[in-house]
């Protein structure tokens, strides 16, 4: 793992560097996550301006105020129209009393009166600021909160009774899944929410314990599936993060509000280390696409996410408090930005409310894991024609065209044509569409390419089905300098390739040159794959292959296969 996240921190070298970003309304979704330093600040603008504030960090004089306010502030907001306290932890709650002098604060929303002893302070302080306008929450309620959909999934230690957000299904995880005792109270009895906006959806369960979120997964999922999980318990994950929950509500991003030494990689209370290594939780979830962090964990310096998608570095004494911000278009694109560098990276939800962009649906859905009881219907085609050299244009215009002719039917999502550099004429091509049945009801455009190419083309049309294995987000814009390269993959039948290629995939596309990073199964073959990658250009190109997730995919993949690598180098045909 040490060589895994040295050559993640890679990464910086080749950052775009930019000035931290000016917060400001917009008709987007944005949301704020505010460094407190393990504690938790989640500050949320609906496109219609109206603020959520979801805990108040700690109070540790007035630094955690001060920086909500300052977040706030950047966002253009003078007041927090709503504010939730998911329990009265002093990380959680410590801060809104310094909050409340300096911004007005309104309607307020908590989990009810029990207290423990330990917290009376806190519930006191909340009271204080709260106490007139308050109202306590159960599950099944909604913020009514404009240009949003905020369901309150747990308070008072009680679950939501119905699925949401297209749950419902059986678990298959259940029957296996470890499960813990109950927690303190606290943990217990918390305010959970889950913030939809379109087909993007966003978790916060605050530090809701293992016991609990595997009431909310089995025996059915009644969450579905998440675009962003805020990590429970700030990342300590020996409490939190039960795979029988994490692995079902399948997150495509997760981001830990940890701070240097609190949260992840911190073992339970009164334990002297930690049961397991948190982060390796998290990034083998299925389907996963990005991990940010607060801060650099120094409990466990090995197992962290790529430097650049860490908000803060430092220890606590020098911490300057850098954010990280999403931002959530209409279409269903968000956009992680770390203010400490503006490095970012965009996304697409998988939600099922996106029907605005068909590709970006179906194409950033991830490989079936083993918690989903419903495998992935999405159609792949990969094919291969090769016309003769002198025809090379006429047969690509031949292609373009049956693109053009089936980008308004029903179920195509994407066409991708590449020409075999080096090689004219030769030509593979990517096809996705949202299951075969779309595929198969191509009828007259397919006879239309047939036609068209019969009397140039030098062999056959070589057409291959697959299904998805590890397929990342629509592919990123490139130009002339981009590198593609399709490799393929036949290895004997051994079940450790797909896990060796979805782990080569996701830490791929974590490479600040990457473009593209596709695999996908041959649907009748289940030892044949096909890679289909996009770099920003060869230097890109030459540094994936010197990094050390690639040299080490090659290593374990080599004694499973009697054949070289076979990578070839394309160029993409607009």
């Amino acid at each position: 793992m040490t060589k895994a996240f040295v050559a993640k921190c890679l990464l910086c070298v080749a950052l775009m560097i930019a000035a931290p970003p000016t917060f400001a309304q917009s008709r987007d979704l944005n949301i704020y996550w505010v460094d407190v330093e393990g504690g938790a600040a989640t500050l949320i603008v609906s496109p219609s301006g109206e603020s959520l504030l979801i805990d108040a960090g700690w109070e540790v004089g007035d630094r955690d105020a001060k920086r909500i306010f300052a977040a706030a502030r950047r966002a253009g907001l003078t007041k927090i129209d709503y504010f939730i306290l998911s329990h009265y932890h002093a990380d959680h709650a410590g801060g809104l009393v310094a909050l409340s002098k300096l911004m007005p604060i309104g309607a307020c929303f908590d989990r009810g009166d029990f207290i423990e002893a330990a917290n009376q302070k806190w519930r006191d302080g909340y009271l204080s600021v709260c106490g007139s306008h308050r109202t306590i929450l159960k599950p099944g309620d909604r913020i009514p909160i404009k240009g949003l959909q905020v369901d309150v999934v747990a308070s008072d230690g009680r679950l939501i009774a119905d699925p949401v957000n297209g749950g419902g299904q059986t678990n298959p995880l259940c029957a296996t899944a470890e499960n813990k005792p109950k927690d303190v109270p606290e943990n217990q009895l918390m305010v959970g929410a889950l913030i939809t906006y379109g087909g993007f959806t966003f978790l916060d369960l605050a530090d809701l314990d293992w016991e609990k979120e595997m009431e909310l997964a089995c025996p059915v999922n009644k969450l579905g599936q998440i675009s962003i999980w805020q990590a429970g318990r700030h990342g300590a994950l020996d409490g939190a993060g039960a795979p029988g929950f994490l692995y079902a509500v399948k997150p495509q991003v997760v981001v830990v509000n940890n701070g240097p030494r609190k949260g992840l990689g911190g073992p339970s209370p009164g334990a002297a280390a930690p049961k397991y290594v948190h982060y390796e939780r998290i990034a083998k979830t299925p389907g996963i696409e990005g991990i940010w962090q607060g801060h650099l964990s120094l409990l466990d310096k090995e197992h962290n996410t790529a430097e650049p998608m860490i908000a803060n570095i430092e220890d606590t004494a020098d911490c300057q408090g850098h954010t990280i911000q999403a931002s959530v278009a209409q279409d269903g694109t968000f956009t992680i930005t770390n203010s400490r560098n503006g490095y970012r990276r965009t996304y697409t939800a998988r939600g099922r409310g996106v029907a605005s962009s068909a590709a970006g649906s179906a194409a950033a859905a991830q490989a079936a894991g083993p918690a989903d009881a419903r495998p992935d219907p999405t159609f792949y085609a990969v094919s291969y024609v090769e016309a003769m050299a002198s025809a090379a244009p006429k047969a690509a215009a031949a292609l373009k065209q049956y693109r053009a002719a089936n980008r308004t039917r029903d179920g195509f999502v994407r066409f991708d044509i590449f020409e075999q550099v080096g090689r004219p004429g030769h030509f593979a091509l990517f096809e996705v569409w949202r299951d075969q049945a779309a595929f198969d009801a191509r009828g007259p455009s397919q006879k239309q390419l047939a036609d068209a190419l019969a009397p140039i083309r030098i062999s056959d049309y070589d057409l291959r089905p697959y299904k998805m294995l590890s397929v990342g987000p629509a592919p990123r814009a490139a130009d002339a300098r981009a590198v593609s390269v399709v490799s393929h993959v036949d290895v004997s039948p051994d079940p450790r390739v797909a896990g060796m290629l979805r782990r080569l995939a996701e830490a791929s596309r974590m490479e600040e040159g990457n473009l593209r990073f596709d695999v996908v199964q041959h649907t009748m073959r289940a030892n044949h794959f096909t890679v289909v990658e996009t770099w920003r250009d060869q230097k890109a190109f030459d540094a994936h292959v010197a990094a050390a997730h690639t040299r080490q995919y090659r290593d374990e993949l080599q004694p499973l296969t009697g054949s070289p690598l076979d990578e070839r180098v394309y160029k993409a045909i607009d």
